[in-house]
């Protein structure tokens, strides 16, 4: 049995984040076999377990609360989300294992305000502890991150996301969307993509569907070249939908697009490879470590190479089977029952 407490007050969304889904599956599987502590503020939190102990603290006093039950305990701390709680436990002797997405708040300017604060203030300060250790989702983050901060800790390891591992449900498939499912933030980079389908909307004979959750100003921008460019009718704007309507979108997606200019993994592109939905994405290090050759790749910057493959892609059915073929060895990567494996052999050692 693990001395374990977690964070899940991401975990309470309707619509999860990458991050949130990444902690709920570490938590199915730690649940299975040992008692974890769970740090909450007032929310209901809807995972119910018998191995699940509930602590629910004030926004105030959060992070404060948290810490001293875990050096009470003598718990191992698993930091998900804030840097907060995992600096306060360094700072008073304890120790966490620390999951770092991605360096985004060190990155661009455009990130949003409180996050890249306490990014940049907790991040540096936590990677001068010897008796932390990190988790990165790539080895492109884990490399990014040691030339960053020059880390006191040798315990740095690369665990992948895991896709999902529930049986998939089929749907009828018409393939008539061009798809991105993402928050609407400048780095997702959605404009080049509606840029992209403006330059061939009249060669493609499909929908552009933009999903994500609404941020302001970057989808008054969306929202204007959308209407500039008369695409009300091409382009199907969504803040969030539900999981099931999702589902439903990517089963009719023709290709799926992701533009962005900085990402952590990209979970989204490695569960539309799962579906076979052949996917075109931003030549960035962290996707082509990622799925290799499992996708075609483009400019992130240039929207006319992106207008020119989503045609190349569109029309070139053996293009389409090849990468399809190439994505079935680089799923079998990236099974979350391995990840977990490989994260509980790493808790006995610390």
């Amino acid at each position: 049995m693990f001395n374990f407490a977690i964070d899940v007050r991401h975990l309470v969304s309707d619509h999860p984040t990458g991050k949130a889904i990444y902690t709920k599956r570490l938590l199915d599987h730690l649940l299975k076999e040992s008692k974890v502590y769970a740090f909450t503020t007032s929310r209901d939190i809807k995972i119910k377990d018998k191995n699940l102990n509930i602590k629910k603290y004030s926004k105030l006093l959060f992070h404060i609360q948290s810490a001293f039950l875990i050096l009470k305990n003598k718990l191992t701390f698993f930091a998900s989300e804030s840097y907060i709680t995992p600096l306060i436990i360094s700072i008073l002797g304890g120790k966490s294992v620390v999951v770092v997405h991605d360096l985004i708040s060190f990155k661009t300017s455009s990130h949003k305000f409180f996050p890249t604060l306490v990014e940049r203030i907790c991040l540096p300060i936590l990677a001068r502890f010897k008796s932390n250790t990190f988790l990165f989702s790539t080895n492109s983050q884990l490399e990014d991150f040691k030339k960053t901060f020059n880390p006191k800790s040798k315990n740095l390891h690369v665990f992948f996301p895991g896709s999902s591992e529930f049986k998939k449900r089929k749907y009828k498939k018409n393939h008539k969307y061009i798809t991105f499912n993402a928050t609407f933030l400048e780095r997702k980079n959605q404009i080049v993509l509606l840029k992209a389908f403006n330059h061939i909307k009249d060669q493609v004979n499909k929908k552009l569907v933009l999903v994500g959750k609404f941020t302001y100003p970057y989808i008054t921008e969306i929202q204007k070249y959308i209407q500039d460019n008369n695409l009300q009718d091409q382009v199907i704007l969504e803040d969030y939908v539900s999981d099931l309507e999702l589902k439903t979108i990517i089963s009719n997606t023709a290709i799926l697009v992701n533009p962005s200019k900085i990402e952590g993994f990209g979970l989204q592109i490695l569960e539309a490879l799962e579906n076979k939905v052949p996917c075109l994405i931003s030549e960035i290090p962290v996707f082509k470590e990622v799925f290799k050759n499992a996708c075609l790749y483009f400019d992130k910057e240039d929207h006319i190479e992106l207008s020119d493959k989503i045609l190349f892609l569109n029309n070139n059915l053996e293009l389409q089977k090849q990468l399809e073929h190439n994505a079935d060895s680089i799923i079998k990567n990236y099974s979350f029952k391995k990840t977990y494996l490989k994260f509980k052999a790493l808790l006995k050692k610390i």
